[in-house]
């Protein structure tokens, strides 16, 4: 398996990373950075992505409380966390861990109901999330845990618990104890300044920035803001 460095320099040959623009995260905080993953997904790059995955499963493995002899489920939001995901699922043979039984594992995507404003799974099997699975949790990014946090009400009513969250940056700050998890693996940390979406607390705001639809959840925020001083914009569509 490639080493964490090299993973990370492949990875940033592909993904974007903005700077000094008025973003909206998915937890509903703002902040002025925000990288796109999403080209990791293509098919000339999504050997990549693999790698990552593959890496990411593989900390955990090493490292949190995982019974190979129980089911493991593997849950991401869509979409990219979900692709991670997949990308465990489905890795060749030669790539995947020998000593982890396939047939223990199974893949539940969990999807954003937008107008809802929360969260749903998607069951692939009846019994993908019984009584006692492991539950692990994947994402291209942790910023404040807001979408793991949401969700977990939705697994642990199943019965299944989480083992662990592998994320490609976290940028969140939090501890594992913190996210109620035994282990938090990442391809790499930094720390990215969030700020509440209250006009008079968000100096972005308070700026007249114009915030950004995509990437990030700008688009949305504008369903409920229209009206926003520093208007909108896309970085792509």
């Amino acid at each position: 398996m490639p080493k964490k460095n090299e993973i990370l320099q492949r990875i940033w040959r592909v993904a974007k990373s903005y700077e000094d623009m008025h973003f909206v995260y998915a937890g509903g905080e703002h902040g002025s950075r925000y990288v796109d993953y999403r080209p990791l997904e293509s098919p000339e790059h999504s050997w990549i992505l693999r790698e990552a995955s593959l890496y990411l499963f593989t900390q955990l493995l090493r490292n949190a409380p995982i019974d190979l002899n129980r089911p493991i489920v593997l849950l991401g939001p869509d979409v990219l966390g979900a692709s991670i995901a997949m990308q465990v699922l489905y890795a060749p043979a030669a790539e995947f861990p020998h000593n982890v039984p396939r047939k223990m594992l199974s893949r539940v995507i969990c999807r954003r109901n937008v107008n809802q404003n929360g969260f749903s799974l998607e069951l692939p099997f009846e019994n993908a999330l019984a009584q006692g699975a492991q539950v692990l949790w994947f994402d291209d990014v942790l910023n404040a845990g807001s979408t793991f946090r949401s969700v977990r009400p939705l697994v642990e009513a199943y019965g299944a618990i989480f083992a662990g969250i592998g994320v490609i940056t976290d940028c969140s700050g939090l501890s594992k104890e913190e996210l109620g998890v035994p282990y938090i693996a990442s391809l790499q940390q930094y720390t990215v300044r969030r700020f509440s979406p209250k006009a008079e607390t968000c100096p972005l705001c308070q700026k007249h920035l114009p915030i950004v639809r995509k990437p990030g959840y700008g688009h949305e925020y504008q369903k409920t803001h229209p009206d926003y001083p520093g208007g909108y914009q896309n970085v792509y569509a």
